[in-house]
């Protein structure tokens, strides 16, 4: 029998982040899909990023570089669908539904439209 409602992972790696970081948590925590596990890998950030992402209830894990936060992130993950998310993107509160509903139906990727927190200096 299938799950309801599969689990999703949300993977986010982290670096001095505090300026972005809560409302890309709050973005998560505002979404109408009840099964998520969000995952942050940080770069050993000198700033709050850490204690941020705990305080929303982050499982919180440490690799040096990008691709190994990436990689950290997927190898802690447990759910059945992962989206890897940057500390300065926020969610619609109904694109995680939306994107389970089409990977249920079949898809084997999804691609989202992105909010950006930060408009200058990106390429974005």
């Amino acid at each position: 029998m299938k799950k309801q409602f599969p689990l999703v992972s949300i993977n986010i790696p982290t670096y001095n982040s505090q300026k972005t970081l809560r409302e890309t948590l709050a973005s998560i925590k505002k979404q109408t899909y009840p099964n998520i596990e969000v995952i942050v890998a940080d770069g050993y950030s000198r700033d709050r990023s850490v204690a941020i992402a705990k305080s929303y209830g982050s499982k919180v894990f440490y690799a040096q570089r990008l691709a190994d936060a990436r990689y950290a992130c997927f190898a802690k993950s447990r759910g059945t669908y992962v989206l890897i998310l940057d500390s300065d993107q926020v969610l619609h509160p109904k694109v995680i539904a939306e994107c389970v509903k089409l990977c249920e139906r079949g898809f084997d990727a999804v691609t989202i439209s992105e909010r950006s927190i930060i408009s200058k200096g990106t390429f974005v």
